[in-house]
């Protein structure tokens, strides 16, 4: 008769394979964490093509920012005419890029007349880097430092409006700088709606009404 293991011995491999399985498991759930969480490359081809805000008929700016710790963010400034109209710090939802959310940044600009500032975090669109929670801070940062610093921006009220996983930017960097933010905006999943001029135009409110691009 051939060799029967015996329960214990069963039980020993059994529990081995289990165990093996379950840290194979978190460890790749550690290691890929980011990716779950900031998945950049969706919809696909987010890497590679990002719209331009003339192909909504805006005005703009392409720009390059550079962040403290060395990454190059890539930016569109989309400026009013008219001097000392508010302006809008877009941070963008986990998936997709800046361009993703221009039919909205049409909306604010043409309907609610604010200078849009938008940008691609690091890892996302055209910006170097691999997206973390600690470096989107810095993004947002970088962005705002760069609205204090330019005269056509840094004496309007800046408003920081944040999508999905941005409005938690947005509530951040309002938190940490002040008065230099106006007030935050949270994107609630509803549509924009009329009282979104006046929380704009006082800079005030915590609580955003619309939904644009991936999320």
């Amino acid at each position: 008769m051939g060799y029967l293991p015996s329960l214990s011995t069963c039980l020993k491999y059994g529990s081995t394979l289990f165990l093996s399985g379950f840290f194979l498991t978190a460890g790749l759930l550690y290691t890929y964490q980011c990716a779950l969480i900031y998945p950049s490359s969706f919809p696909a081809g987010s890497r590679s093509d990002v719209a331009t805000p003339d192909e909504y008929d805006l005005p703009y700016e392409a720009l390059e920012l550079h962040t403290p710790d060395g990454e190059t963010l890539r930016a569109y400034m989309i400026p009013r005419e008219e001097q000392g109209r508010p302006t809008v710090l877009f941070l963008h939802a986990n998936a997709g890029n800046m361009g993703h959310r221009l039919p909205l940044a049409q909306v604010f600009y043409k309907k609610y007349a604010c200078n849009i500032f938008m940008l691609s975090y690091r890892g996302y669109g055209l910006s170097t880097g691999v997206p973390n929670e600690k470096g989107i801070r810095i993004d947002a940062q970088t962005a705002l430092d760069w609205l204090l610093n330019d005269a056509r921006t840094k004496a309007t009220r800046i408003v920081a409006y944040g999508q999905s996983i941005g409005g938690a930017v947005a509530v951040d960097l309002a938190s940490r700088n002040g008065k230099s933010v106006s007030g935050a905006r949270r994107e609630s999943g509803e549509s924009v709606c009329s009282k979104w001029r006046g929380k704009i135009a006082r800079g005030k409110g915590n609580a955003g009404h619309a939904r644009a691009g991936p999320s």
